[in-house]
């Protein structure tokens, strides 16, 4: 039996980790946003058309997973893990916990974590929310562990290791030390099903093996148990999906990846399109001059990618790179349009180093090298420093500088909060970021040299671009919608309050700014697919076809 689920009315699904079947295959519980952009979680009983609120708004994602008993769910919001009763009752706050997803919990009360962003599992227990690292990681083979589940006896547990040439593996870990051994090459995302099954993901596609988890042996051959590609991410090893223990298996289709970039006004009124066809090309960044555009193809069967340039005069594509790398790549202009500095995972390595070139192509040069992924943000007006994002296991991102004469990096802003995409002022004495810092995604503006700090968005903010004059600032809220606020700059400044621009079509979060005051938008070919989960009732009917 197969049927779809909606979401509620005035509610979307969002992308990633945004539903969970009960253990005993009873209820949904899924994440749905509404207008403004705020995220609750509901409960969907599949004896019944109707669903509830479970949890009311509260942030832009709540990731969240069920208990083994079928009764209590686990979510984490503004930093700390949360449980509630699902049969009623107020949410009750565990402890304050900065995890990637929700833990997974065996019914001992014993916690599986990953970290913010790659590294090794982490345990801890309500009584004591400190974590402690769960397995051991070997970075020369992998970039993180990710995705656990816990086997019936809850000692022993499944997870994924990562690559970034996308050759995961599934490991078994258990809770009395940390020697691990090897399941199954070519996989990510497991879970174990009673009736003696391992389900896990295959490029792009969920799998189903006959298993005995107490040998670790495999036996039979996998069957492919659903048609279409699954939502998923191969280079985070992700699929959107979750099993019952009773037969349920429920997921949610990949969407269409074509997309193309269109012209706005500040209104919101369309100016025609920018390039002639729609493709698969991500991270638009406009040229100095207006004239052309730098983006990275996004292949969403392999997750390779390059970069091209597109003329706006000639509508014309001109490839730059030919390494495909994992994940694509993500460049920004010098000054005078003549470089650019662009992030590429090299062959050897395990994280994106930073690069430049001519922005015709040609040959790469090594910028920066480190230990921990880098994304280039910003190059200032002078030429003189390189904003970029570095990633950190088990503290989220930073905001870093490099000076382009010397090739001297130094943090502009790390704490313990998450600070990421930040932007020069025209004048270069400014920088506009995004900072988690509230418990949530908000747009800030600080002078460069950190003397001076103000909120711009007030319900939660991202993306920030400048204005061109450098007397407003544009962002993305929570919802979706194109938001600006006007600037005082000087030794008092001011923020005006945030102003909707306009509201685009689903899925265009991805834009620009021109010198002449258009947005540049990515708009989605299509949204067909994004607001449906689909359900499979008695999945191992398909095992035995």
């Amino acid at each position: 039996m197969r049927f779809e689920i909606g979401p509620p009315p005035g509610h979307s699904f969002t992308d990633w980790i945004g539903m969970g079947i009960s253990p005993d295959g009873r209820y949904l519980v899924f994440q749905a946003n509404d207008a403004s952009g705020k995220a609750s979680l509901w409960q969907r009983p599949l004896d019944s058309f109707e669903a509830r609120e479970l949890v009311a708004a509260e942030a832009s994602f709540i990731p969240f997973t069920w208990a083994p008993d079928s009764r209590t769910l686990f979510y984490t919001a503004d930093g700390k893990l949360v449980r509630v009763d699902v049969a009623g009752g107020p949410p009750e706050t565990i402890c304050s916990l900065r995890v990637l997803a929700a833990p997974i919990a065996n019914r001992q009360g014993v916690f599986l974590a990953m970290t913010p962003e790659s590294g090794p599992l982490v345990r801890f227990t309500a009584d004591n929310c400190t974590p402690a690292e769960a397995t051991t990681l070997d970075r020369s083979r992998h970039f993180g562990h990710m995705w656990p589940y816990f086997l019936p006896d809850g000692r022993h547990f499944l997870y994924a290791a990562l690559a970034t040439n996308k050759n995961h593996e599934i490991w078994e870990g258990s809770l009395d030390s940390k020697d691990a051994r090897l399941v199954l090459r070519n996989a990510s995302v497991p879970a174990y099903v009673e009736s003696g099954y391992l389900l896990f993901e295959r490029h792009g596609v969920v799998m189903a093996q006959a298993f005995d988890w107490k040998s670790l042996q495999l036996s039979g051959e996998p069957v492919q148990l659903v048609k279409e590609q699954l939502l998923f991410s191969d280079l985070g090893g992700l699929a959107n999906y979750d099993v019952s223990q009773t037969g349920v298996l429920v997921y949610q289709v990949q969407p269409e990846q074509r997309g193309r970039f269109l012209w706005y006004d500040r209104s919101g009124k369309p100016l025609g399109a920018a390039t002639a066809e729609p493709g698969l090309f991500l991270n638009g960044r406009l040229s100095p001059d207006g004239r052309r555009m730098v983006a990275t193809t996004y292949d969403p069967q392999t997750h390779l990618g390059d970069l091209w340039s597109y003329d706006f005069s000639q509508n014309k594509w001109t490839r730059l790179t030919f390494d495909s790398t994992p994940g694509g790549k993500i460049a920004v202009w010098s000054p005078d349009g003549k470089r650019m500095i662009y992030h590429s995972i090299p062959s050897s390595g395990s994280v994106h180093d930073l690069y430049t070139m001519s922005a015709e192509g040609g040959a790469e040069e090594l910028l920066l090298h480190s230990d921990y992924g880098k994304t280039p943000q910003d190059w200032s007006a002078d030429g003189r420093f390189l904003l970029f994002d570095e990633d950190h296991a088990n503290a989220g991102s930073d905001v870093w500088i490099l000076d382009l004469a010397s090739r001297k990096a130094s943090p502009l802003l790390a704490t313990k909060a998450s600070e990421r995409d930040a932007h020069f002022s025209p004048d270069g004495r400014w920088i506009v970021f995004v900072s988690d810092q509230s418990g949530r995604p908000e747009v800030y503006l600080q002078t460069l040299n950190g003397s001076t700090r103000l909120q711009v968005s007030s319900e939660g903010g991202g993306e920030p671009r400048w204005r061109p004059d450098g007397r407003g600032i544009y962002y993305v809220s929570p919802g979706q919608r194109f938001m600006a606020v006007e600037l005082t700059l000087g030794p008092s400044p001011k923020v005006s309050q945030p102003k909707m621009l306009f509201d685009p079509p689903p899925g265009s979060n991805e834009y620009e700014v021109a010198r002449d005051g258009r947005l540049l938008v990515r708009v989605p070919a299509s949204s067909a697919g994004r607001d449906r989960f689909q359900v499979v009732a008695n999945w191992m009917a398909e095992v035995t076809k």
